[in-house]
């Protein structure tokens, strides 16, 4: 977290069910939230993203005293532009 936090880091989304392993150390959604860090994870069709350039909006639902949620993910690109796994 602390590598990423130094370079500008503040939102990360993967494909997987999780950013680290919990059982023996922190959740890391929970390590990163002393950064102002925030992710998704489970993320469909990411390959489809470039590297940069692609507008994202997370709409995620509000839980009280939660420190998750779900969430509806939406990236814009422009058209032409090529994703990763393109």
């Amino acid at each position: 977290m602390e590598y990423l936090n130094s370079k500008g880091i503040k939102h990360l989304g993967n494909d997987g069910p999780s950013m680290g392993p919990v059982e023996g150390g922190q959740a890391t959604h929970v390590a990163g939230l002393k950064y102002g860090m925030t992710w998704d994870e489970l993320l469909t069709n990411v390959g489809k993203l470039p590297v940069r350039g692609a507008f994202y909006i997370a709409l995620p639902t509000k839980i009280v005293d939660g420190s998750g949620a779900t969430t509806r993910a939406i990236a814009i690109k422009t058209r032409g532009q090529k994703g990763i796994g393109e």
